[in-house]
């Protein structure tokens, strides 16, 4: 069983991301609205990747992830925003262990690239 933490301050979209990727019943998503919560749920629980807005009223995601990392945490991070900024790319660079993907309007084919990721990549046997 895949389990996962996804932190975004956009409830709808919490509910969405989590609906499509537990719906093979393989994948459990615990949600959080804020850093500070999530880091709380990161530091108290297993997950086997952590799916985070990069833009979030609390802080931004790469000062938290530099935090997980500074801490010796180094859970794989997936970075699921609508910015496009190259730099945030850069900032977050640590191959095999970061990913970076972009919401789209639509967000099935963002959300459908997040499953992708988590299951060949992150979580593939």
């Amino acid at each position: 069983m895949i389990s996962a933490l996804y932190i975004d301050d956009c409830n709808p979209l919490l509910g969405i991301v989590s609906r499509f990727l537990t719906r093979n019943g393989d994948m459990t998503v615990e949600t959080a609205m804020s850093l500070q919560d999530g880091g709380e749920m990161v530091r108290n629980h297993r997950y086997g990747v952590v799916i985070m807005d990069y833009n979030l009223k609390d802080s931004k995601g790469l000062e938290f992830f530099r935090q997980l990392r500074g801490e010796g945490i180094t859970i794989p991070v997936i970075i699921f925003t609508l910015d496009a900024c190259r730099e945030i790319e850069d900032g977050l660079l640590e191959p095999g262990r970061v990913w970076f993907v972009r919401k789209c309007s639509g967000t099935v084919s963002g959300v459908g690239e997040l499953d992708r990721i988590i299951r060949q990549e992150i979580c593939s046997p």
